[in-house]
C-alpha cells in the first residue's frame, strides 16, 4: 500500500488479493462496504406524556408529566433523559381581569453526547477520513487501538484511533434541574 494515497482509496483493485495494508498486518484486499455502518448502533427515541385539562368559561387548567429517553447512535454508554412537570392555569376573574400563570420543572441527565463537528466528531471523521478497506470490525476493537501503556497507540496509521478512544474512556455527565415560571395578568379597559 502506499501511505500517501490509501485515505484517498487508492491502491490497487479491490479482488480479494492479500496485500500488506498500512499497519503492517496481510490482509485480504477488499472493500469494506459497511465500514462507516459497523462503527455505529441504532438509537432509540422513546418519549411519554400524560396529561390532564379541563375548563369552563371562567378558565381553564392543564397538568402534565413527560418523560424523554433517547440513547446515542454511538456505543459509548450515552443518553439523554428528562422528567418534565408543568401546571398551566387561566381564571376570568372579572369581565376586565385575566390570570394566566404556568409553572414548569424539568430535570435531565446526559451522559456523553456525540460531538457534532470536527475532526472528534466518529461521524465527520468516519465519514471523511476513512478509505474504503478501513475494517471498522477489527479496528473497534480495544486490543488493536489501545497501547500497553496506556493511551491510544503512537503509530495510529489511519488516525481514527481517538475516536474509539474517546467512546470507550470518555465519560461526561451533565445533570441540571430547571424551574420556569411565568404569570399573566391582563387588564381589559372598560371603554372597549
Amino acid at each position: 500500500m502506499d501511505p500517501n494515497n490509501f485515505f484517498w482509496s487508492f491502491g490497487p483493485q479491490f479482488k480479494g488479493q492479500t496485500v500488506k495494508d498500512i499497519d503492517g498486518r496481510m490482509i485480504q484486499w477488499n472493500a469494506k462496504p459497511n465500514n462507516v455502518l459497523d462503527a455505529f448502533q441504532v438509537g432509540r427515541f422513546v418519549n411519554t406524556n400524560v396529561s390532564v385539562e379541563g375548563g369552563n368559561e371562567n378558565g381553564t387548567f392543564r397538568a402534565s408529566y413527560s418523560n424523554l429517553y433517547n440513547t446515542n447512535i454511538t456505543n459509548n454508554k450515552s443518553y439523554l433523559k428528562r422528567d418534565n412537570f408543568a401546571i398551566r392555569a387561566t381564571q376570568k376573574v372579572t369581565s376586565f381581569i385575566n390570570l394566566d400563570a404556568s409553572i414548569n420543572y424539568s430535570m435531565s441527565s446526559s451522559r456523553n453526547p456525540i460531538a457534532q463537528g470536527g475532526n472528534s466528531s466518529p461521524v465527520f471523521a468516519l465519514a471523511y477520513f476513512n478509505p474504503r478497506n478501513y475494517d471498522t470490525k477489527y479496528w473497534k476493537q480495544r486490543e488493536n487501538w489501545l497501547d500497553p501503556r496506556g493511551g491510544i497507540i503512537e503509530n495510529d496509521p489511519y488516525g481514527l484511533a481517538s475516536i474509539w478512544f474517546a467512546q470507550e474512556y470518555n465519560n461526561t455527565v451533565q445533570n441540571e434541574k430547571t424551574l420556569i415560571a411565568n404569570w399573566t395578568l391582563l387588564l381589559t379597559s372598560l371603554h372597549g
